[in-house]
């Protein structure tokens, strides 16, 4: 099991900016905090660090285990806050990547709100062309991409139907089929079950086949309790 390594970044002026937790090399955790493009306070320190040309550290501050990592990383943040550290963790640690604390959810919850509520907004949401564009992508969402029938390629039908044909005529596919069918043939709860499916399908097929003249014309079904056939009125088909 790999250890779990509490890490910190610094700045240029050697003060710690940031707390974290890696399983991965420090030197791998570093290049991805500075490829990293989502939007956070730590990004913008990060930027704005290199495009004055200076450089971004890191330093190993403990090597934990896997069940107590989070406690031990919460504690770091709150301690380097309480001493005066500026940094730029959004959440309280220990609780994962992407996860804010409280103060921060119910921060952006309220710009967000008041973006929303701004007369630029309302007036931009009234606007034909904003309109437009928001049914546009309503219509991209739930438009579905018709996929061609493959049995519309003569190929693919004949090359499938050879296969069914083939797998059909296989003497164990054959010999397999048939032993099942006679032990279903056996049960007698199961022949029963078989032959109302069978029953079922006869009377749809007569139906349909007759319309209404069906309702003039006896028909032959197989009666599951005696295990005869007999010959029923119409009305039965209907």
């Amino acid at each position: 099991m790999r250890d779990v390594t509490l890490y910190g970044l610094v700045s240029p002026d050697n003060e710690i900016r940031y707390i974290g937790v890696t399983r991965v090399s420090l030197k791998n955790r570093l290049s991805g905090h500075l490829k990293d493009k989502r939007k956070s306070h730590k990004r913008d320190w990060i930027q704005s660090v290199l495009k004055s040309g200076g450089k971004i550290h890191i330093i190993d501050l403990l090597k934990m285990g896997e069940s107590d990592w989070a406690t031990k990383e919460r504690y770091w943040i709150w301690a380097l806050r309480a001493n005066g550290y500026h940094l730029t963790n959004t959440a309280e640690g220990g609780v994962g990547p992407g996860v804010h604390s409280e103060e921060t959810r119910a921060l952006i919850s309220r710009r967000v709100r008041e973006a929303k509520a701004s007369p630029e907004r309302v007036a931009l949401r009234k606007t034909p062309e904003y309109r437009a564009l928001m049914s546009s992508y309503g219509k991209k969402s739930c438009s579905r991409v018709k996929r061609p029938n493959p049995w519309n390629n003569p190929e693919f039908r004949a090359k499938s139907l050879l296969a069914f044909k083939k797998a059909q005529s296989d003497p164990e596919r054959i010999k397999k089929n048939s032993e099942a069918m006679k032990r279903r043939w056996l049960e007698p709860e199961d022949r029963m079950r078989f032959m109302a499916g069978a029953n079922a399908v006869k009377k749809t097929y007569t139906r349909r086949k007759l319309g209404p003249r069906s309702r003039l014309r006896p028909a032959l079904i197989f009666d599951p309790t005696t295990g005869l056939n007999h010959i029923t009125d119409a009305s039965e088909l209907i």
